[in-house]
């Protein structure tokens, strides 16, 4: 049997040395062939031990008839059995000393009345046989550092800085994708099934003390015990950022959550109020989670809420000044002395305050001289850029084209000269805009660090590529000025939380 403490730190489960599938499958439609195909697949750093007792060998690996049988230790066993053989199964886990057991089986307590029966008799076992559970009802666990993608659908996470607990396997592994999608990486994952024994709390407390994780991202439906997680989180958000999005507060949405993971819901105003004492970043959106929880890993906090806008036209900054003011942002004028060097660097006619305008002009260099002149200035605690990071795709529609000076004028000959023209025009012009932005970007993050202010780029281009690439780059990118303006309050709360809480503690 293992001499590792059985019940303490989840490392090993998000980062195992062996991993066990009882289960596993020869059939490509059960889950124990498609787990097993994802972890292989994502590059599992440790010793996998299939079990199956009818194979020798599945998907290339030796198969083991039953978890005693794998030749060393075992930290994590995944359970892919029906519902009738879990007991005995996590029964013998124990005696192999096995750690923590990934119940992936569903019909439990979320099931009725006969399910909880059932999940109690699984937690009775599971106690006296020392091992942790995860689920059951659970879709899988990921681990960045142990290239572990323990899940049941395909899904390989870009790496990152947030750590994810989610009650809905399915909106938990289908947030991972999309965030692989827009450049978003994750440290951890865990779908927490029914949180038979181990709950969102003591994930959110591991995750609290866990130096690769930057932020933590939260999908929930209900809790069991609200004073111990609010506990917790207030401890953790003193740390580091915790983003949750609660589902299930209306009536309906609270039955619907009892009958998909057996989760306790309640009121919509006691989980707000809650939220907010504890420092919580609540959020409204399933996308607005991903958006929110990677601007805290890449972004500096904003001393204040003034907040400066920078526009390379007119319009643009109306609407992104509208939507501060309506996030509860303050829109300062600027200092004279910023407004003339500003002036230095743009035509006589611009706005002379902020937003600052850049009436079009196509100097990127004037460009980036304004940005720095505003994130400087000491009345502005972050920076929301519109259209001055531009897709070089998009800014070469329709270029300009001369004669083709071919001295024949047919129609055919024409239209082709002017067609290779207008290519050749805009592999130049791609090149150029592409070294511009290059530019840009290296600005904006020399600008971020040098100042520790917050910088979101909203993009002129609704191609979520380009937004995708800049996020990858660690620039903060999207294509509304909403989602920009709610990304700096977010960002202003949290902050302000923090200073509360260090005047309270000074008292």
């Amino acid at each position: 049997m293992s001499t590792k403490n059985a019940c303490s730190d989840l490392e090993d489960l998000f980062n195992p040395e062996s991993l066990a599938l009882i289960g596993a499958s020869t059939k490509p439609n059960k889950w124990g062939y498609i787990i097993l195909s994802n972890i292989i697949t994502c590059g599992y750093k440790g010793k996998l031990y299939p079990i199956n007792p009818n194979h020798n060998r599945i998907l290339g690996l030796h198969t083991y008839p039953n978890i005693d049988s794998a030749p060393d230790e075992i930290d994590v066993a995944m359970v892919a059995t029906p519902i009738s053989t879990v007991p005995e199964v996590i029964k013998e886990c124990g005696e192999k000393g096995v750690r923590f057991a990934i119940v992936i089986s569903a019909g439990f307590s979320e099931a009725g009345e006969e399910g909880e029966r059932a999940e109690l008799e699984m937690m009775q076992t599971a106690r006296k046989a020392g091992v942790r559970i995860v689920g059951p009802n659970t879709m899988g666990v990921f681990g960045a550092k142990a290239s572990m993608s323990a899940l049941m659908p395909m899904v390989l996470p870009s790496r990152g800085g947030i750590s994810f607990i989610s009650q809905s396997g399915n909106i938990g592994t289908q947030l991972l994708g999309l965030g692989e999608k827009m450049g978003i990486g994750f440290s951890k994952f865990v779908s927490s099934g029914n949180e038979a024994d181990i709950r969102c709390e003591e994930y959110l407390e591991y995750f609290g003390n866990d130096p690769e994780t930057k932020a933590v991202l939260i999908y929930m439906e209900g809790l069991d015990d609200g004073k111990k997680f609010l506990d917790v989180a207030k401890d953790v958000t003193k740390k580091k950022p915790v983003v949750v999005f609660k589902a299930g507060k209306t009536a309906s949405g609270s039955r619907a959550a009892k009958s998909h993971s057996g989760s306790l819901a309640g009121s919509r105003e006691i989980y707000n109020a809650a939220f907010k004492q504890s420092g919580i970043t609540e959020v409204s959106t399933s996308t607005e989670m991903l958006y929110i929880a990677n601007a805290f890993v890449h972004l500096p906090l904003p001393r204040g809420d003034r907040t400066g806008i920078i526009s390379w036209g007119g319009g643009w900054g109306v609407v992104a000044t509208d939507a501060c003011e309506a996030a509860g942002l303050k829109i300062p004028n600027l200092p004279e002395d910023v407004v003339r060097e500003l002036s230095t660097y743009l035509p006589p006619y611009w706005s002379k305050n902020n937003p600052v305008d850049l009436v079009g002009t196509l100097n990127m260099n004037s460009h980036r001289k304004c940005l720095e002149a505003l994130v400087k200035c000491e009345s502005i605690d972050g920076v929301i850029c519109l259209g001055i990071i531009f897709d070089s795709h998009a800014s070469t529609t329709n270029p300009t084209v001369g004669q083709t000076g071919t001295g024949v004028d047919t129609p055919i000959i024409t239209k082709t000269m002017e067609r290779l023209e207008r290519q050749a025009t805009s592999k130049v012009v791609n090149k150029v805009m592409e070294r511009l932005k290059r530019k840009m970007v290296s600005k904006i993050i020399r600008l971020t660090n040098e100042y520790n202010k917050p910088i979101i780029a909203v993009t002129v281009s609704y191609d979520d590529a380009l937004n995708t690439k800049l996020l990858k780059e660690g620039i903060v990118a999207y294509n509304t000025p909403e989602k920009g303006a709610n990304t700096m309050h977010k960002l202003f709360e949290y902050k302000r939380y923090l200073s509360n809480q260090e005047q309270d503690f000074g008292k």
